[in-house]
């Protein structure tokens, strides 16, 4: 299982591997800035994470809610385009070890061509917004 950090900004494409990818995100920071945590609301306004994990599982582990400081302006866009392994969304990064949630939830569990919009909406609660593909 490979650990791969990425910063929450902008659009990532994440891939699963052999044995699981997992996906730790961290707050871009912007130096020179008096925004919470030295960040630019406008890199983390829209983020775009589209999984593919037709090699592998993939885990998202988000970050902790604590550490945008209030800044709760972020809106991640999810979705799997392809594969028929697992694709899982947790709330917090485990290194952190928050309680924040998805909707009251742990985690979310994706589905091929569905898409998800996530939002903070609370101190510790993210909410998941769902848009299931037409099923035929």
């Amino acid at each position: 299982m490979a650990i791969i950090q990425k910063e929450l900004q902008g659009k990532i494409n994440l891939v699963g591997a052999a044995g699981g990818n997992t996906y730790n995100f961290i707050l871009p920071t912007v130096i020179g800035t008096a925004l919470p945590n030295a960040l630019d609301n406008q890199v983390i306004e829209e983020v775009y994470l589209i999984c593919n994990d037709t090699l592998g599982n993939i885990t998202i582990n988000l970050p902790s809610i604590a550490l945008f400081n209030n800044a709760w302006n972020v809106k991640i866009y999810v979705i799997k385009t392809a594969g028929l392994n697992s694709t899982t969304v947790n709330p917090y990064s485990t290194e952190v070890g928050t309680s924040d949630t998805l909707n009251g939830f742990p985690f979310k569990s994706l589905v091929t061509n569905d898409a998800y919009y996530l939002h903070i909406v609370d101190d510790n609660m993210w909410m998941a917004l769902y848009c299931a593909a037409p099923r035929g």
